[in-house]
């Protein structure tokens, strides 16, 4: 289990990007190099009005750990299933997700590309 933020640059308009910050919590259940995670997140800093009313998401994806050495492990990460709950109506649809993640003891490093959106994270195991 780990707990941790996530930076989602949403767009980028004249050169400067609009930032969201949002809190997740997650689990990880590995079998063998495969891993199904599942992720809930509540956003922690809020869009603009104007913006998707998304407060609570669920995830569920899928990752590989292609890479082992020692204390650290690099990870693809592919495809999301989202369940999502904006302006008090339930959505579930899935998203492309692309990325990668490195684990290093109890620290995690994400770097994922999902729905024209960048989304960093760093999360911590305990």
């Amino acid at each position: 289990m780990y707990i941790g933020t996530e930076v989602v640059v949403v767009a980028i308009v004249f050169f400067i990007p609009i930032i969201v910050l949002l809190g997740t919590v997650g689990y990880e259940l590995q079998i063998n190099d495969f891993s199904l995670i599942v992720e809930g997140t509540a956003r922690l800093i809020p869009f603009p009005k104007d913006f998707s009313e998304t407060y609570l998401e669920l995830r569920i994806l899928g990752a590989y750990q292609f890479l082992e050495s020692g204390p650290f492990s690099l990870k693809f990460n592919i495809g999301q299933v989202s369940a999502e709950l904006v302006e008090k109506a339930f959505q579930l649809h899935f998203v492309p997700k692309i990325g990668g993640t490195l684990e290093f003891h109890n620290l995690k490093l994400s770097v994922n590309y999902v729905n024209k959106a960048f989304v960093g994270g760093i999360y911590l195991r305990f």
